[in-house]
């Protein structure tokens, strides 16, 4: 079976280490005590506008999004930004962050589960099984043996797997859309309208942060990456690449996304090491990624109809 066009792919990679890197710079924007509904708020506030510039620079289309349109891209706001930002953040508050990270796994389960109910993709053994590989690798990674239960973090847990729903949906119901309208465009009326949403829930904790000074340099600088690398980069090549493949398999490259993290915890945060299980199971999770891509079937081209024109008339002898 053919594989997909490189692009996707690098695409695809680009994005789980601009997701990757979330955890990590965001860590340390919370730990500077700023509100997390102030963070969202202000991630998707200053990403709607950068995305809507990108958008008219990149496509000059000003046409109007069609009603129904409109109504398909709000729902997708929800569930892509809004719903997927507070269920996470509100969540990563009642459980733990090893619970938080053994759960965000579950995002290319649930795609695969989704697309295959919904009628959206076929089920297909080899899918399923690179699938399965990647996850015990991760699970391996994660230390899933530390995952905690119990009524102290059930309510949170819950809400972390919500979250991953939440996204699974999101990567499922935009391929149609992604194909009647250029993927910056889709992008940014994602985020411009999830903004209407948390921007004005989050004022009051910005308002706040800002009368106690918790706005220092350190905090802008984290803020400004926030907004460029996991939110504008990592939507506007997530969208770029649900476009030309399937949304199990821009899902499954989430199982990356510990991979990266790890090695920019290492990088970034002091006393991180090397864990001997993440050198093995590392290659586990990529093998399992490379076998889903490797079963994407090339996205079929679409032959443009040709329009029925008056005859001309003929010169000469019939």
């Amino acid at each position: 079976m053919a594989r997909p066009a490189l692009g996707p792919v690098v695409a695809l990679v680009v994005t789980q280490f601009a997701f990757a890197s979330l955890a990590v710079v965001g860590k340390g924007v919370l730990d500077a005590h700023l509100p997390p509904l102030a963070l969202a708020a202000i991630r998707v506030l200053f990403a709607s506008l950068l995305l809507a510039a990108l958008s008219f620079g990149v496509t000059r289309d000003a046409t109007p999004i069609p009603r129904r349109d409109a109504l398909i891209l709000f729902g997708l706001s929800l569930l892509g930004v809004t719903l997927n930002q507070f269920f996470f953040i509100e969540g990563l508050q009642r459980t733990t962050a090893v619970n938080a990270t053994i759960l965000i796994v579950t995002i290319p389960v649930f795609t695969f589960v989704v697309a295959g109910l919904l009628g959206r993709e076929r089920f297909e053994s080899r899918r399923a099984f690179g699938v399965a590989v990647a996850l015990v690798g991760t699970l391996v990674m994660l230390h899933v043996e530390r995952f905690e239960l119990g009524n102290g973090v059930a309510v949170g847990n819950l809400l972390v797997v919500l979250n991953c729903l939440c996204y699974s949906l999101y990567l499922v119901l935009s391929r149609g859309i992604l194909q009647r309208h250029p993927s910056p465009t889709v992008v940014a009326w994602t985020f411009l309208l999830g903004a209407v949403v948390l921007v004005p829930l989050g004022t009051p904790d910005v308002v706040e942060a800002a009368r106690q000074g918790l706005f220092t340099v350190p905090v802008w600088w984290g803020l400004a990456w926030i907004v460029l690398v996991p939110s504008v980069l990592s939507y506007s090549l997530n969208n770029y690449a649900l476009k030309r493949v399937r949304a199990s398999t821009v899902a499954s490259f989430v199982f990356l996304q510990p991979v990266f993290g790890l090695l920019l915890a290492m990088l970034l945060l002091p006393g991180e090491h090397l864990d001997p299980r993440a050198a093995v199971a590392g290659p586990i999770i990529l093998a399992g990624v490379a076998f889903v891509v490797h079963s994407e079937k090339p996205a079929a081209k679409t032959v443009k109809p040709i329009k029925a024109g008056p005859v001309p008339a003929r010169r000469g002898r019939p």
